[in-house]
């Protein structure tokens, strides 16, 4: 007899093959259009609109399931880099306090 976590295990197995199968499918319907249609601006905008809304729907479900968080890419200004004193060129050095100071060479 298959325990009630085996069989859940089971169900979200079943749910992520179906949401791999459906991904495909729509990679497909994808190429399908782009080879045989002829570009249209409103229909590229409908069709991309429904297929985002499909795509998300089911990374969340995927995400529900598996309980892993795919982060989404965020694109924008870099900010600017942030550089330690230590490398720095031409910054002040400060000395580790366990080290003594450098000698003066001109004596």
């Amino acid at each position: 007899m298959m325990s009630v976590r085996e069989r859940e295990n089971l169900i979200k197995l079943d749910i992520l093959e179906s949401l791999a199968a459906s991904q495909r499918a729509l990679a497909k319907i994808i190429a399908g259009l782009a080879e045989t249609m002829e570009p249209c601006e409103q229909l590229n905008r409908h069709l991309l609109r429904n297929i985002s809304v499909l795509c998300r729907y089911q990374g969340v479900l995927a995400s529900k399931i598996t309980g892993i968080r795919v982060a989404r890419l965020r694109r924008s200004k870099p900010g600017k880099p942030w550089l330690n004193q230590r490398v720095v060129p031409g910054a002040a050095r400060p000395q580790p306090p366990d080290f003594p100071p450098p000698r003066d060479s001109t004596v």
